[in-house]
């Protein structure tokens, strides 16, 4: 291949937008010239058709420069140490894989594997005995980039939520956001831990943290998360109000330990405050 000539690329994956493989082929697309195969590509492979290397590059009949797949929910290729053309992996859940022999066996067909998780590259090199190189999962620098936006949250999550597959997922994050929050405009949850290191964070030395509302727990995950309603019922509020003194005294045998609601107090930190003038 000349300096000038775009490389030819086949990429292996079954077709979906929303899957890491397909930010791949959009960024592969800008310097590269890619054909794809797998379910639903341009060289169509039924799911859970096993796919044979040799046979699929002599039906292609061009010489290609790689061919490269993409680990997930894609073609069950075979024969990559029969071909001549270069072949890699990119491997995109180790962090899931890692107790799995049958994971480093399937690396030890290929050529190159590039890992998305950084710390784990040395393991594909020492126990896969295979070249291996970090590439992370952010492929396509058209959407993956520095955005113009206010800073709102803290920690985001970005994530499928698909039924059946991620429901322990889904579940948590149901435990910690129900519709009072969103209701009452909440954009988080704190914990002592979370709330004190964004203070720190923020250079603001933490003089005292503490948790309240311990019996206001309970409340708010029956009457929000179970029985999913979306303001709190007046009946409910006025049972709390009479017998606020109380869970005040339930506040005070935990120490304040635990409770539904965190309070933090701080103070600026010497190095952040602004020296006074001459």
């Amino acid at each position: 291949m000349s300096q000038d000539a775009r490389p030819r690329i086949l990429l292996l994956y079954n077709r979906n937008e929303t899957t890491t493989a397909s930010y791949l082929e959009a960024a592969l697309r800008r310097t590269a010239d890619v054909v794809t195969a797998g379910d639903r590509q341009q060289v169509h492979v039924a799911r859970g058709t096993q796919l044979p290397i040799p046979r699929l590059l002599e039906h292609l009949g061009a010489p290609l420069d790689l061919v490269l797949e993409v680990e997930g929910d894609n073609v069950d290729a075979v024969g990559q140490e029969d071909v001549e053309t270069p072949c890699a992996w990119w491997a995109i859940d180790s962090h899931l894989h890692m107790s799995y022999d049958h994971h480093f066996h399937r690396a030890g067909v290929f050529d190159h594997v590039f890992v998305a998780q950084k710390h784990h590259v040395y393991r594909y090199k020492e126990w896969a005995w295979i070249e291996a190189s970090w590439l992370p999962l952010a492929a396509d620098p058209d959407v993956f980039k520095p955005k113009d936006e206010p800073h709102v949250f803290d920690v985001g999550f970005v994530g499928n939520m698909l039924p059946g597959l991620h429901e322990g997922r889904r579940q948590l994050l149901k435990r910690i956001y129900n519709r009072f929050d969103r209701e009452l405009g909440h954009y988080r949850r704190y914990t002592r831990t979370t709330l004190n290191h964004l203070f720190t964070a923020n250079h603001l030395d933490v003089r005292r943290s503490f948790y309240f509302n311990l019996a206001g727990t309970l409340g708010w995950f029956v009457s929000g998360s179970l029985m999913r309603n979306r303001v709190l019922p007046k009946g409910q509020v006025s049972l709390y109000n009479r017998l606020v003194w109380l869970f005040r005294i339930v506040d005070r045998l935990t120490f304040r330990r635990l409770g539904l609601s965190v309070v933090t107090v701080g103070q600026a930190s010497e190095a952040a405050r602004i020296p006074a003038a001459a």
